[in-house]
C-alpha cells in the first residue's frame, strides 16, 4: 500500500466517524471482556462501555491500527489513578507557586509535585502546561528509574525483524518527591542514559543526554561510538532526529520528550475518554517479550497482547511544531488524572497521516522508597503506517527510587562502562 492510499483510507475513515459523534438511542452497552478488532469496530461504534461511545473510546487512528496491523482491545472497566502519596504532598504543599509565562514558554517558582495541578481548558496556555506537567513531573521517571527494555524490530507484513536490548537510567535534578535534596541543580531538568547491551552489532553503543529547563539552551547530549571507544557530541537539533532502528523520533520516546519552549506552542483540543492501558501487565510478572506482541501467525502484525484496555479521561492535545520537525502535526492524549500519555498521531510534511506511538503502564507495588502505587511501563512502540512497520519495546526489569544512585555518577564516565561492556544499572 502506498503512502497516498493511506491517506485516503483514513479519510474516509474520517468522514464515516462523524457519523457516529452522538450516541444514538438504539446504543448496547458492551460488557467488560468484548474484544474490539478490525471485525466488529465498524459495528460497535454506535455502542458504548461504562456510558462513552465507542466512537470516541476508539479514535481514527486506533481504528486505521485495527484495520492495518490487526489491533485488539479487550474491554476491562476503569480502576482510579491516585498519584504516589509523597507526589501527591508535593503538589498540594506547592499548589499554585508555578508560574507560566507564555513570552518565554517558560515556568518559574517550580518546587515539586505537580506544577499546574488545576487545568482550565479555555486558558490559552493549558496546552503548554500540561506538556509542562510531562516535562517537569512526568509520573512514570518519579526521582530516579531505572529500565531494562528488550526492543522488538517488526515487519506489518513478514513479522519479527530483529530483537535489541537496552538499558536506561534516567535521573530527576529537581522537583525530586522521594529522595533528597528536592533540587540538585535548578538549571537541569534530568540527566538520562540509555545503551544497547545486544545483539554484538549494537552493543555498546549509547546515548546520554542533559536537558536544561532554559528552551534557550540545547539538550548537552553524547553518543559511545564504540568502533573508536570514543564520546561524540550530537547537535543540539538532535531531538528532532529518528531514533536507530526504531520507528520513533527521539521526541516520541515515552510519547514526547522534549523541552516544550521548543514547540511555538501547544493548545487544548478538549476533553474525551479514550482506551488506554493504565492497569497492565506487570514487567516483574516472568514473560517473554514476544509473548506480548503479535509477531507470529497471521499478518499484519504489531498488536499488543494480553492488556486491558479501560476508559481514561484524556486530554487531547495539539503541538505547534517548529517548521525543521519532521512532522506538520503532532496530537498527545493525556490521562486526565496522572501526567502520562496513552497515545500520539503523527502527520508528515505534506499533512499525510504518518505514525501512531503508543505507552502502556501498570502499577507498581513496594518501591525501594517504601511508597505503594507507583506507575511503571508496561511496554511501549511507535508503528510507521506508510513503511509498513513498527516497533514494540517490552519492559523486563523497572524500578524507581533507588537510594544507591548517585545524581553525579549518570555521567559520561557510566556512559562509557556502558559502551565498553558494563552495566550501567545501580546494584
Amino acid at each position: 500500500m502506498n503512502r497516498r492510499n493511506t491517506a485516503a483510507r483514513l479519510a474516509a475513515w474520517l468522514a464515516a466517524g462523524a457519523l457516529f459523534s452522538q450516541v444514538p438511542a438504539w446504543a448496547k452497552e458492551l460488557d467488560e471482556g468484548t474484544v474490539i478488532n478490525k471485525d466488529n469496530v465498524e459495528s460497535l461504534l454506535g455502542d458504548t462501555f461504562e456510558g462513552h461511545p465507542i466512537s470516541e473510546l476508539v479514535p481514527d487512528s486506533m481504528r486505521l491500527w485495527m484495520r492495518e496491523a490487526a489491533l485488539e482491545v479487550r474491554l476491562a472497566h476503569s480502576q482510579p489513578t491516585p498519584l504516589p502519596p509523597k507526589y501527591a504532598e508535593a503538589t498540594e504543599r506547592n499548589r499554585g507557586k508555578a508560574q507560566y509565562d507564555p513570552a518565554t514558554k517558560t515556568v518559574s517558582g517550580y518546587v515539586a509535585g505537580l506544577p499546574f495541578p488545576d487545568i482550565d481548558v479555555n486558558d490559552p496556555y493549558a496546552g503548554m502546561k500540561l506538556l509542562w506537567n510531562w516535562e517537569l513531573a512526568g509520573i512514570n521517571y518519579q526521582d530516579i528509574f531505572e529500565i531494562t527494555a528488550p526492543t522488538l524490530v517488526i515487519s506489518m507484513d513478514k513479522g519479527l525483524e530483529r530483537t535489541l536490548y537496552a538499558e536506561g537510567i534516567t535521573v530527576k535534578m529537581q522537583g525530586r518527591t522521594s529522595i533528597p535534596p528536592v533540587t540538585i541543580d535548578p538549571a537541569v531538568n534530568k540527566r538520562q542514559i540509555l545503551v544497547f547491551t545486544k545483539p554484538y552489532d549494537i552493543a555498546g553503543i549509547g546515548t546520554m543526554l542533559v536537558r536544561y529547563v532554559d528552551p534557550n539552551k540545547p539538550d548537552d547530549a553524547w553518543v559511545y561510538v564504540k568502533s573508536v571507544r570514543r564520546l561524540r557530541r550530537l547537535t543540539g537539533g538532535s531531538w528532532m532526529d529518528p531514533i536507530a532502528n526504531l520507528d520513533q523520533l527521539y521526541d516520541d520516546y515515552f510519547a514526547l520528550d522534549s523541552n516544550p519552549g521548543w514547540y511555538r506552542g501547544a493548545k487544548v483540543l478538549g476533553k474525551q475518554y479514550l482506551l488506554g492501558v493504565a492497569h497492565g501487565l506487570k514487567p516483574e510478572t516472568p514473560h517473554k517479550s514476544e509473548e506480548r506482541i503479535h509477531i507470529t501467525g497471521q499478518a499484519p502484525f504489531c498488536s499488543p497482547l494480553g492488556q486491558p484496555w479501560e476508559p481514561r479521561e484524556v486530554y487531547k492535545i495539539e503541538i505547534e511544531l517548529p517548521d525543521t520537525h519532521p512532522y506538520s502535526r503532532k496530537v498527545l492524549y493525556m490521562d486526565a488524572q496522572i501526567p502520562l500519555f496513552y497515545l500520539a498521531e503523527a502527520w508528515d510534511r505534506k499533512g499525510e497521516f504518518w505514525k501512531v506511538i503508543y505507552m502502556m503502564y501498570s502499577r507498581q507495588g513496594v518501591q525501594l522508597d517504601g511508597q505503594t502505587g507507583g506507575v511503571q511501563i508496561s511496554g511501549n512502540g511507535g508503528i510507521d503506517f506508510q513503511r509498513r512497520h513498527c516497533n514494540y519495546v517490552d519492559t523486563d526489569f523497572y524500578r524507581n527510587n533507588n537510594p544507591n544512585i548517585r545524581p553525579q555518577d549518570v555521567d559520561e564516565n557510566l556512559l562509557r562502562k556502558g559502551g565498553t561492556g558494563g552495566s550501567i544499572l545501580a546494584k
